[in-house]
């Protein structure tokens, strides 16, 4: 029997993932294992590749490069233990390792070289930073340059990440491969390594199952859907995506005016394509679209992971195909019921926001507008609703017709870090002002109705016959009019004058 020989301990050591927590790390003869009460880590031996040990002030890091593309990254040691850990690889692990030198120089120009899964930049022959290429969840080229953006797990929701970072080509940027052959990087061939390298774009053989040539408007091209175990690839001829199922908030599946369905998909945290983020994916399917796909999953699996709501072949009208898959992917249902009933039958309530038209659906937990962008509106952080407009129906009379829509003012509540953000649906037919009115009620939703001042279909008309309402009053006010003792009419100065004093009133005697 065998005995495990321990070479190096060390403790009070980071092991840097989503957690971030502090252990203890062993060298023994076994491999590399880190370990707290909660959690262990190990590395055998045999699946080290590489290792590299830098130093930058006090805080010093040693990267281990596994067989399966993981990086290992260990902080909070010193430079003095890189002369231990050095002596354990090269006699005990018979494994190089590197120590780096890191650039301080400023400089935002230089090289690009791949280790393993890793991007490494360097300022001549120092390294300024490096990327761990299975955080890249995105990667979209522009006219001279590429960008990454980066998926956003962290162990501490209000702590600052890195999102995304841009490289710009003037020409070309120099560099080496992994095999060290020196290599000048064109926008396109960087583009490519980094696609292949963080995972991406997989080959349809990896994927559960694909939709090719899927519509989506938002974002808006013609995506191949690749579908996995954890996620979906999104492959345009241009830009690509990469979403987690635990990023999806919630599913949403509705007719559209016409025959046609869209299927809603809501993220947090959002794709992005430079500074413009989408929080939900939107496909426009026609809804006698029928497909036939066949799925890349065993028997066992489809049997034992997927209770049978998946088959190896599977074919139908596309948009209850994907309901199905994903609800079978992501245990997330699809919302397509609603308890609200528009007008003359319609999916949706025609109207607009901001200056865009569009439709509104209300559903049972909340509001989608089909807008540009698309907004989801939870009932749970509305502050309050407002109906606007309401009593203008006589407006324009003159010109033969009414104002048949109202405005809906949905204000967010300040707890939900909206800051009393407030969404303005105008044109609202007003056939739906009641049965509006009545549902948000029932979600115990405050409700203001806001009712508008009479407006004149013919101002000038108008103006006249108010000119004559004065004049009116002004006569009614004679008759109200008190006399004086100084004034006598005509009548009552005959009497006096005859010595008979008109009326009666109280002797002075």
């Amino acid at each position: 029997m065998s005995t495990n020989t321990i070479y190096l301990q060390l403790s009070n050591i980071i092991y840097y993932d989503n957690q971030n927590l502090i252990g203890n790390i062993k060298f023994d003869s076994i491999g590399v294992s880190w370990q707290t009460k909660e959690r262990k880590v190990t590395i055998p031996i045999k699946e080290i590749n590489s290792a590299t040990y830098e130093g930058l002030g006090k805080n010093c890091s040693l990267k281990i490069f596994d067989s399966n593309g993981i990086i290992h990254t260990f902080g909070r040691l010193k430079e003095p233990d890189f002369d231990v850990i050095k002596k354990v690889f090269d006699s005990k692990f018979t494994i190089n390792i590197t120590k780096i030198e890191r650039a301080v120089t400023g400089w935002n120009w230089g090289g690009i070289n791949f280790n393993n899964n890793e991007l490494t930049f360097k300022i001549g022959d120092k390294q300024a930073f490096e990327i761990a290429l299975n955080r890249v969840t995105q990667c979209t080229q522009g006219k001279s340059d590429i960008s990454l953006i980066f998926g956003s797990a962290r162990a501490n929701p209000n702590a600052d990440i890195l999102s995304e970072m841009k490289f710009t080509f003037p020409t070309q940027i120099q560099g080496t491969e992994e095999n060290g052959k020196n290599k000048a990087w064109t926008k396109e061939s960087l583009y490519n390594a980094i696609m292949e390298r963080a995972d991406i774009s997989n080959n349809s053989g990896n994927a559960i199952l694909s939709f090719n040539d899927t519509k989506f408007d938002t974002p808006r091209g013609h995506y191949n859907l690749e579908m996995y175990s954890g996620g979906f690839n999104l492959k345009g001829k241009t830009n690509n995506y990469k979403v987690q199922y635990s990023s999806i908030t919630r599913m949403i599946l509705q007719p559209k005016p016409g025959g046609a369905k869209i299927f809603v998909i809501s993220l947090d945290p959002a794709i992005r394509q430079g500074q413009t983020e989408y929080p939900h994916l939107v496909m426009g399917i026609q809804s006698d679209d029928k497909i036939e796909i066949d799925t890349n999953i065993s028997e066992d699996v489809l049997r034992d992971t997927y209770k049978g709501k998946l088959k190896k072949t599977m074919k139908g009208k596309r948009y209850k195909l994907l309901r199905k898959i994903f609800e079978a992917l992501t245990n997330i249902p699809v919302t397509s019921y609603t308890s609200f009933q528009c007008r003359n039958d319609e999916p949706a309530i025609r109207c607009s926001l901001r200056t865009t038209d569009g439709l509104l659906y209300i559903l049972d937990d909340g509001m989608f507008g089909l807008h540009k962008p698309p907004v989801y509106i939870s009932y749970k952080a509305i502050s309050k609703i407002e109906f606007a407009r309401i009593d203008n129906s006589y407006a324009n009379k003159s010109q033969g017709h009414f104002i048949r829509t109202f405005d809906l003012r949905v204000i967010m509540g300040a707890s939900e870090g909206s800051n009393n953000q407030t969404f303005n649906f105008t044109n609202v037919p007003k056939d739906e002002f009641k049965d509006l009115k009545n549902f948000f009620e029932s979600r115990n939703i405050s409700i203001t109705v806001e009712q508008e001042e009479r407006v004149s279909s013919n101002p000038l008309k108008e103006r006249r016959e108010d000119d004559d309402d004065d004049e009116d009053d002004e006569e009614s006010n004679d008759d109200d009019f008190k006399e004086t003792e100084d004034y006598k009419s005509e009548d009552e100065l005959s009497d006096l004058e005859n010595g008979s004093p008109s009326g009666s009133g109280k002797s002075d005697s």
